[in-house]
């Protein structure tokens, strides 16, 4: 299996780890407008239900990483970990993926932390400060 990243190709935000690292840090408007879209599904693994979908973005903020199976791709399995700006806003993500035999869900519990270390990393050099004072 090859997997091909295709510049300038947008996913739906609710199929995609990269997109959900995004959106579950977003407004409850925001993600009331995502979830009341089109929830059109790419695989047949795809989760359309927007109850379920918030459960996934529940479990993302608990967690500090996305994951994706099969949902936008069939044999591809991706991580995604969110990236924030220096007012802790959640602008970007980064992430893995490959195919599914080789990034199997123990693959993605050993890589998960490393992520997280690395969407840290690019946090702290746009000026995000996680245990700094709230400015008034």
């Amino acid at each position: 299996m090859r997997l091909g990243s295709q510049l300038g190709t947008l996913k739906p935000a609710f199929c995609s780890a990269e997109g959900l690292a995004i959106l579950a840090f977003q407004s409850d408007q925001v993600v009331d407008d995502v979830l009341s879209g089109n929830l059109r599904p790419r695989t047949k693994s795809t989760v359309t239900d927007p109850a379920r979908i918030r459960e996934q973005l529940h479990l993302v903020r608990q967690q500090g990483y996305a994951v994706e199976n099969e949902d936008s791709e069939i044999g591809a399995r991706g991580i995604a970990s969110p990236i924030r700006d220096a007012d802790g806003v959640v602008v970007a993500s980064i992430g893995i993926a490959g195919p599914s035999q080789r990034l199997s869900r123990k693959a993605i519990a050993a890589f998960a932390p490393h992520l997280i270390g690395t969407a840290d990393t690019i946090s702290m050099r746009l000026g995000y400060r996680a245990n700094a004072p709230a400015y008034a």
